[in-house]
């Protein structure tokens, strides 16, 4: 039995098949794998699944340490050293007890939102995979860490259907993204399904989304609460606020600003679209393709 602190989803891994087994080959070649994407597109759920998939090669674990309210390097190995149960030992760092005591262990060790403390990200990292020779690191960022050995994989969004292209359920029912949103919509309303009637527009709303899997929880988390669907003005301030603005190594993350009430979509999950208000501007672009059926008419 492999220990490990790992979160157990019950909703099923939709899609990423490809991506999956990719990293999962990566891991177990290399040392250190940097899954880079732009916030909300998946980056977390991913690495964790492909955690899952590896785990019993590590008999030391398999570890995620959330790095989101670490503000500096010693946050860092205090994030490590609370998931791995260690405590501080006089007259040393914490990083030393941590680093020390994983030397010689065979473990994943999940280091999750590095882009909130890129730099002591970066300089934690490259001493544990020097020093552990049996430590794989998977690394969640916005950014690279741009340190040695570092194997960096891109993580697109969900490719997206062309809206207007598609008749029926048939032409969906292949797709990852609209398999992702029928998901998270019968989590929030019971018995939503995929049908011919609302195809079209469930194409369009996962068009606005961008193939970016936040966001479909998003919506999720509003029809459950009852609220109004969120509208593509929040989804696309959301997603900007999520990732960072400039692609170079040392970028700083600002926070966004409230968002003010604005163009709403009013998606009503039972009867399709009945309002939709779509702003010019787009967020993060998804590749987008027509469906598989369209292709095939005269």
């Amino acid at each position: 039995m492999v220990h490990h602190n790992l979160p157990f989803h019950r909703a099923g891994f939709v899609g990423r098949a490809e991506e999956r087994a990719t990293l999962a080959k990566l891991i177990r070649r290399t040392g250190l794998v940097t899954v880079v994407g732009v916030g909300g597109v998946g980056k977390t759920r991913l690495s964790v699944q492909v955690a899952f998939d590896v785990m019993d090669d590590f008999n030391d674990g398999a570890w995620l340490v959330e790095l989101a309210s670490a503000t500096d390097r010693q946050g860092i190995a205090s994030a490590v050293a609370a998931v791995l149960h260690l405590t501080e030992v006089r007259g040393r760092s914490l990083e030393e007890v941590v680093l020390d005591h994983l030397s010689d262990k065979a473990a994943l060790i999940v280091l999750d939102n590095c882009e909130q403390v890129l730099e002591a990200a970066a300089g934690f990292t490259e001493q544990l995979t020097r020093r552990s020779p049996n430590v794989v690191v998977i690394a969640t960022s916005r950014e690279p860490l741009a340190i040695d050995g570092e194997v960096i994989w891109r993580l697109e969004p969900l490719p997206v259907i062309e809206p207007g292209a598609i008749v029926g359920a048939s032409d969906v029912a292949e797709e990852p993204a609209v398999a992702l949103f029928e998901q998270r919509a019968a989590m929030a309303r019971p018995g939503f399904r995929i049908s011919d009637d609302n195809a079209a527009d469930v194409a369009r709303i996962v068009q606005q989304l961008d193939g970016i899997p936040w966001l479909s929880s998003l919506q999720r988390r509003r029809w459950r609460t009852g609220g109004s669907p969120v509208s593509w003005k929040v989804c696309q301030t959301g997603s900007r606020c999520l990732r960072t603005g400039g692609g170079q190594r040392r970028s700083v993350i600002r926070p966004c600003r409230p968002l003010s009430s604005g163009a709403w979509t009013s998606w009503n999950p039972t009867n399709a679209c009945s309002s939709v208000v779509w702003p010019r501007s787009r967020g993060p672009a998804a590749s987008t393709r027509p469906a598989r059926s369209a292709a095939r008419r005269p």
